[in-house]
């Protein structure tokens, strides 16, 4: 029975046909070249060049991993005119990719701005129930990047193999929502007398996940369930204290943002729900962005919540930290319990309670407090927390 051939689309930058056709073998073949231009999406036929572009790279990579047949397609979002990719684009790009029939979609770029989470979050949940499986890579600067870490994507970031180890390490729950640690070798290739390094970087990194994913699918692992087992499967040891380390710069930096509390005794979890999408809502109005740290929802990107609570390798002023810098954000709401609150988290971290009743309010003198009762007018409500932290 013949393999059935995978369909492969890179969203990246432009392509060196030349050098691809010259190192593809006849189990692999490019299917399309599209190029995104003021918001539409055409047929990119460019002169042959004699560069490398990021994307022929990375489908160098992929290549030189993969053993299964693939057809290969390829979006440029990358405008000329623009000095980076822009979200619309990359809106575009996924979208055409919804009736294609794609197996694997590699994304070597992604962004930092939780705005975006939203609308990249309905595109890429659309494509992974008609079954195609998302690789994401993260941001080289360490920072929470959508759609990388959406759980229904698998986010891929490099580690440098100072012992040519091969393979990846699978982490589950892990403070920083990357799956899949895979080890990279620096490696310099040569193209018409012209030399190009190949280094340790997360897109470089993102194409070997790729590659291996699309021979999982022709052995049978269909699903994202099922290629995540796999991949936890063959995973080399775990090295839980190398995060703390690699992130040690996060705990110890100070936070330089607002840090609003929003305690939820004696109001009802659709009240609390509800206070938080205001706030973040209302926030945005005035051009601030946020996220919510939660005691008991659970994550949820597309609404702008991580569960505190979660990952047991670091306790919650630790997270509070982290996601404080970690987050492109310009303020962290946190709901919890006023126990929770004042019994894991320092006092000095915290710039303004919401408190529901006067015996909340007790728990902690020292801060700026506000009272809030979901009979009350929120936009009065609003200015007051805004005032507050105005002042300071």
């Amino acid at each position: 029975m013949k393999e059935e051939t995978k369909k492969v689309v890179f969203i990246d930058s432009d392509i060196n046909m030349g050098y691809l056709n010259k190192i593809m073998t006849s189990k692999q073949r490019i299917g399309g070249v599209w190029k995104i231009s003021k918001d539409r999406m055409i047929s990119s036929i460019k002169k042959p060049s004699d560069a490398l572009e990021h994307a022929t790279l990375c489908a160098k990579v992929f290549l030189d991993h993969v053993s299964s047949d693939v057809e290969l397609f390829f979006i440029n979002i990358w405008d000329e005119d623009e000095p980076k990719a822009n979200i619309n684009a990359l809106l575009l790009a996924l979208s055409w990719c919804l009736d294609q029939g794609i197996s694997v979609i590699n994304l070597s770029i992604g962004t930092t701005f939780i705005s975006d989470a939203p609308k990249l979050f309905d595109i890429t949940h659309k494509l992974i129930t008609k079954g195609t499986i998302i690789v994401a890579a993260t941001s080289n600067d360490d920072k929470l990047t959508f759609p990388a870490a959406f759980d229904h994507v698998i986010s891929v970031k490099a580690i440098e193999s100072e012992v040519k180890e091969k393979g990846w390490i699978y982490y589950e729950d892990n403070i920083d929502r990357i799956d899949v640690n895979c080890y990279t070798i620096d490696e310099t290739i040569e193209h018409k007398d012209l030399y190009c390094s190949l280094y340790c970087a997360n897109s470089l990194a993102n194409p070997i996940i790729s590659a291996k994913i699309c021979d999982l699918l022709s052995e049978g692992y269909d699903t994202l369930a099922k290629i995540r087992n796999k991949l936890k499967e063959m995973s080399k040891a775990k090295n839980l204290g190398c995060h703390k380390k690699k992130y040690q710069k996060y705990f110890e930096e100070e936070i330089n943002i607002p840090i609003i509390a929003i305690t939820n005794e004696n109001v009802n979890k659709e009240g609390i729900n509800r206070l938080v999408k205001q706030l973040l809502s209302k926030f945005t109005e005035y051009n601030y962005e946020g996220i919510c740290l939660s005691e008991q929802a659970k994550t949820d990107l597309s609404e702008k919540i991580i569960n505190i609570v979660d990952v047991a390798l670091y306790n919650p002023a630790e997270k509070l930290r982290f996601y404080t810098h970690y987050c492109n954000v310009d303020y962290i709401l946190i709901e919890a319990s006023g126990s929770f609150l004042f019994e894991n988290l320092a006092s000095k971290d915290l710039d303004l309670v919401v408190y529901q009743s006067e015996c909340d309010r007790k728990t902690e003198k020292s801060i700026q407090c506000v009272e809030y009762s979901e009979y009350d007018d929120f936009n009065v409500f609003f200015d007051k927390v805004y005032g507050y932290l105005s002042e300071g």
